[in-house]
């Protein structure tokens, strides 16, 4: 008998080899869906700090022109723009 063992509903039986490959395919398209938004939030993040610097640093043109120095502020803003940037581009 022991010959006789079937395999019944195995993991690698045709019907469900081919629901597997399904699921397989499925999560790769999900996983390559959320890439491309990441990507796509990324470049709206960098596009928006670099906005944002370019309207500091046009803010500040005048008052470098008067001779007044930078606030403790503005350089920790910077600062701070710097590191989420950096941590953003780690993923």
């Amino acid at each position: 008998m022991a010959g006789s063992r079937g395999c019944g509903n195995s993991l690698w039986s045709g019907s469900e080899r081919v629901r597997i490959g399904e699921r397989l395919k499925a999560t790769l398209a999900g996983v390559l869906e959320l890439e491309l938004l990441r990507c796509k939030h990324q470049e709206m993040v960098d596009t928006a700090l670099e906005d944002r610097a370019t309207a500091n640093a046009e803010e500040r043109r005048p008052e470098e022109a008067s001779g007044a120095p930078e606030s403790a502020d503005s350089e920790a803003e910077r600062g701070s723009a710097t590191s989420r940037r950096q941590q953003v581009r780690q993923f």
